[in-house]
């Protein structure tokens, strides 16, 4: 699907990190490879910190590893900054921003004195935008507000007292959690019932698609997974199934409250609010353009390419 020619300028608030209607606190149901429950997921450990937010290795290209972000995260600087994958800490060899998209690229391995690179799969990237009701199975760090007298396995909605009583609390960024969404149009509150768009959001320029916040509804919280964003999510990612093979379609990266959420706090999530996600189809093949470090490694990255199938918004991360 190609993306709307809609252009929208908001002022978005950066994500960090998922928060999850159901079991969320404590260790609890969504921190664990195995808890996923999925078929033949095999990234968990490509997902890794960047910075103080998220971010995703991508894999390897000859001597060459990549990983990919959010460009509005704090950036890492070359040859002064690490990125840890795999229990490896690798310096970061160069840096690439695609376009003027809210994208970064960082290069791993490949110079004399880099540890090898890690034995972990290449990610396939989506070549198509996802349809409205597409399955998303969200990646990030971070967690909700579990106070005392609040359960892990229910909901803090009305458990909070005062101003935050009908919202999940952000909590502070912590190991890294699942969970699950479906994309959706634009809220009606932002424009027109599109399905991806143009977002301006300071310098940057980025293809967007959406999901909204839902309630699992009480007596359902013990087992719901449905995700949205909190403080350290930005970069994180979003996979699809796509004919029984996981491909990333998007990268979190904004939020908005429900305008009718009066009282809402700014640090916290409620049912109905909006989550922002790079179009990452749109910007397949400038991700695969830009691994290619040098004129001699074009038939190395030709070669990865086939394995890459692949709001008032506040930032995620």
């Amino acid at each position: 699907m190609r993306a709307s020619p809609l252009f929208l300028t908001l002022s978005l608030t950066p994500v960090h990190a998922l928060i999850i209607s159901g079991p969320n606190g404590a260790g609890a149901g969504n921190t664990t490879q195995a808890s996923l429950g999925k078929p033949a997921f095999n990234f968990w450990g490509n997902q890794i910190q960047v910075s103080d937010s998220s971010g995703i290795y991508l894999g390897r290209n000859g001597n060459f590893g990549w990983v990919l972000t959010a460009a509005h995260v704090s950036p890492l600087s070359v040859n002064g900054n690490v990125i840890v994958v795999g229990g490896t800490a690798y310096a970061v060899r160069d840096v690439v921003t695609i376009g003027s998209a809210d994208l970064r690229l960082y290069r791993i391995g490949g110079n004399l004195g880099d540890a090898p690179l890690p034995s972990l799969p290449n990610i396939l990237l989506a070549t198509t935008s996802p349809l409205v009701g597409t399955d998303l199975l969200d990646f990030g760090r971070g967690r909700r507000v579990e106070g005392t007298a609040n359960s892990a396995f229910d909901s803090d909605i009305a458990q909070v007292p005062g101003i935050n009583a009908n919202y999940y609390e952000w909590g502070s960024p912590s190991q890294l959690n699942w969970g699950t969404n479906e994309t959706t149009v634009l809220p009606g509150w932002l424009g027109p019932p599109v399905t991806s768009a143009n977002f301006l959001e300071g310098p940057y320029d980025t293809n967007l698609f959406f999901s909204r916040f839902d309630d699992d509804g009480t007596g359902n919280y013990l087992g719901a997974t449905e995700a949205t964003f909190s403080v350290g999510d930005s970069g994180g990612t979003a996979f699809r199934l796509n004919g029984g093979t996981w491909e990333l379609a998007g990268l979190n990266l904004y939020y908005d409250h429900d305008p009718t959420h009066i009282a809402q706090p700014g640090a916290s999530a409620g049912f109905g609010d909006a989550a922002f996600y790079a179009n990452l189809a749109t910007y397949r093949n400038d991700i695969i353009a830009a691994m290619v470090p040098e004129p001699s490694a074009t038939l190395l990255v030709l070669g990865f390419g086939l394995m890459i199938a692949a709001t008032r918004h506040r930032r995620a991360g």
